[in-house]
């Protein structure tokens, strides 16, 4: 049995880029989280953004519970308007 693959330079190349944008990131990602500046700045706005967007979507609840409910009425109203011009 012969088995052949075909790689061209473009695709080694395109590889050993991605292999060294990992381990660039990795690096990175390793040596500010062991910079407890950072690291507690990182963790004091996560907090805060997090908090952010849950605020933000339990106020627009009943803003977007309206919005869905008036458009199910529409789709309904559209149904039973066609069904009627269909029993005429």
């Amino acid at each position: 049995m012969k088995i052949e693959i075909e790689v061209t330079e473009a695709e080694i190349k395109d590889a050993i880029e991605r292999k060294a944008r990992q381990a660039i990131a990795e690096y990175n990602d390793k040596k500010w989280l062991n910079d407890p500046v950072i690291s507690a700045s990182i963790k004091k706005y996560w907090l805060e953004t997090v908090d952010k967007i849950v605020k933000e979507q339990v106020e627009d609840s009943d803003a977007i519970r309206q919005s869905v409910i008036a458009k199910i009425e529409a789709k309904i109203q559209g149904q039973v308007t066609a069904l009627m011009k269909v029993k005429k």
